[in-house]
């Protein structure tokens, strides 16, 4: 067996300084990842069960990052669950798709999915309930307020769940922290699909210009009066 004492990630494990939350859902993590199968196995026997593909049940139970489009193509699938995984002895086997033949393309789309995953995730997590609530209400938010441009939503909510099952040490709710992510899906100009044009150059009339100022966005703009226009590309 492993000698614990020797690892130096042990010596200095210290939830005393995590949110309450985090420390829980670490505990609730490290129990299930000593017997998924064994997890799993009594999720999917309890009466109370949510109907999910049986296929992300792992992933969840893990805190790993789950495509939300494989919960879609379940919800519509006539064959069976996509990517389901069967335990045949001490085998498991795939069966099923393994891409989703569905693929999320708006808010309402978005909406169906999340309502599913975080079911799942609460049923492993309770905890987690009010802030997967408050997340997908955030992200709603942004769908309302980028109904043009619904794919950099997608993206971005993408980004900050993979951000999620890559490190221990954040919420959903905390969306300072994905800032850098904020900026590359909504404000980086060419990223992600169309965006308020923005530009740095002087314009050649030597006016004032319709477009919105990037430098502005970027809190970098010293200009006064500045040639263009100082709004959000978000809200306007």
């Amino acid at each position: 067996k492993i000698d614990l004492t020797l690892l130096p990630m042990y010596r200095t494990h210290d939830t005393d300084n995590l949110h309450p939350n985090l420390a829980l859902t670490l505990q609730l993590k490290e129990n299930y990842l000593r017997d998924i199968p064994a997890a799993k196995h009594i999720i999917l026997t309890h009466p109370e069960c949510p109907e999910v593909p049986n296929g992300i049940w792992n992933d969840v139970l893990a805190s790993n990052y789950v495509n939300l489009d494989r919960v879609f193509s379940g919800h519509y699938s006539l064959d069976g669950d996509p990517g389901d995984i069967k335990r045949i002895g001490d085998f498991e086997v795939i069966s099923g798709g393994s891409k989703p033949d569905k693929h999320i393309r708006d808010k309402g789309d978005w909406g169906g999915a999340w309502d599913t995953y975080s079911e799942a995730v609460a049923f492993a997590y309770p905890h987690r309930e009010p802030e997967l609530r408050s997340y997908g209400k955030y992200i709603n938010g942004l769908f309302s307020s980028l109904p043009t441009a619904p794919s950099r939503v997608i993206n971005y909510d993408c980004a900050v769940r993979t951000r999620l099952a890559h490190g221990n040490r954040y919420l959903l709710t905390e969306v300072a922290k994905f800032n850098d992510l904020y900026t590359l899906h909504f404000i980086a100009p060419g990223l992600g699909g169309s965006t308020p044009r923005a530009t740095s150059k002087t314009p050649r009339s030597g006016g004032r210009s319709n477009d919105i100022c990037r430098r502005f966005n970027e809190g970098k703009c010293s200009a006064d009066p500045c040639r263009y226009r100082h709004r959000c590309f978000s809200c306007g």
